[in-house]
């Protein structure tokens, strides 16, 4: 609807959830610090890695492509389920721990850093892809 390539319109569309994220994360810095037994710029930034993560995850989430009916089936109890389906489940999880991984591994500045740059990766990535269309 608007003249912005895909790219642009999912990065505009990010704003809002990216601040609340962002937001949350911050929200988590005074929890973070006593923990990680750090200063207050390091539990900051932990607390911005937390809400990367958060809305790295949540973007992988809802970016996922939907399911497949016209690959292979399952069959289940529950009745025919396409083989993609399965994977979606861990949809998001993956994300947050890439995003939170290094974060737990070296609770430092270092670990912090390391975790909003994979995010970023990653959210780059999600908002620059292009969906393929099957005619």
């Amino acid at each position: 609807m608007l003249p912005w390539s895909t790219a642009t319109a999912r990065l505009g569309q990010l704003v809002v959830p990216g601040t609340l994220a962002l937001a949350l994360g911050l929200g988590t810095a005074p929890a973070l610090r006593e923990p990680l037994a750090v200063g207050w710029g390091v539990a900051v930034l932990a607390g911005l890695a937390v809400g990367a993560s958060v809305l790295a995850a949540a973007v992988r989430w809802v970016t996922g492509r939907p399911p497949d009916y016209g690959r292979p089936l399952i069959s289940s109890p529950a009745g025919a389920v396409p083989t993609n389906l399965y994977g979606s489940v861990v949809r998001g999880f993956d994300i947050l721990l890439v995003g939170t991984g290094p974060l737990l591994l070296s609770p430092d500045a270092t670990g912090a850093m390391t975790s909003i740059l994979l995010c970023a990766g990653v959210l780059g990535y999600l908002a620059g892809r292009r969906d393929r269309v099957t005619a």
